[in-house]
């Protein structure tokens, strides 16, 4: 059996993308701390369920904002470490969304939680369904998470073929989850799809150029050494 790999358009992986910078504004509100501690913070306080393999552009981009600074830089065991701290205007930041999120924690856990218990099938099934939904991120985000409670709540152990009868094939899905959706933002998404179009067909345009070079220039030199190798017989 193939093994299953996140391809970056979940829902999860949508939620953390969008709050990994409040979660590294939150651990440095208590200390400074360097780059490998924030992530092991992150790792042990969510039980290895909430990792960053890319924390430096997050932090990069946060020092660009003037939301962190680097406070010290010590040396250990022969190496340095660069030493982390939140500024002012972060902690300004994260106090919004803070008392926001407070107001809805059992809707945020519930969620969270069904999205961990859905099953291979009902995730097979939402990624067909997001493959043919026509939307901007946030909106396939939130149409797919409420999709995906439905299959929890409905066919909590069904596969494939019971979720398809439940909810109907998966472009009819998409095609029910598309309802409402702007022309504005149909528009935006269909725009997004023909730059995407334009760079891939330049991106091959380019590597065809690239190979057509090559092998000009390896037929240049086999002749070049053809003719040399003639020359040296007729000497």
């Amino acid at each position: 059996m193939a093994k299953e790999t996140d391809s970056g358009h979940s829902f999860e992986a949508f939620y953390k993308r969008a709050t990994s910078p409040l979660v590294v504004l939150r651990l440095l509100s208590e200390k400074p701390m360097y780059g490998y501690e924030i992530t092991l913070e992150m790792k042990q306080r969510s039980g290895g369920k909430y990792t960053m393999s890319l924390l430096y552009p997050v932090l990069y981009r946060l020092l660009d904002q003037g939301y962190v600074c680097e406070d010290h830089t010590e040396v250990a065991v022969g190496r340095a470490r660069t030493y982390y701290a939140i500024t002012p205007e972060g902690l300004s930041i994260i106090s919004a969304p803070c008392r926001t999120t407070a107001a809805f924690p059992a809707c945020s856990s519930s969620c969270w939680r069904e999205g961990q218990a859905m099953t291979k099938a009902a995730k097979k099934y939402l990624r067909c369904v997001s493959r043919r939904l026509l939307a901007l991120p946030a909106t396939r985000a939130s149409r797919l998470a409420a999709l995906g409670k439905e299959i929890v709540e409905r066919c909590p152990e069904g596969g494939f073929d019971d979720i398809s009868a439940e909810f109907g094939a998966p472009a009819r899905a998409a095609a029910e989850l598309q309802l409402n959706v702007s022309e504005a933002e149909l528009s935006a998404v269909s725009a997004r799809q023909k730059k995407r179009t334009a760079m891939l067909i330049g991106a091959c345009a380019a590597l065809a150029l690239m190979l057509g070079v090559y092998v000009w220039y390896v037929q240049t030199n086999e002749v070049a050494i053809v003719q040399s190798v003639i020359t040296q017989f007729r000497g």
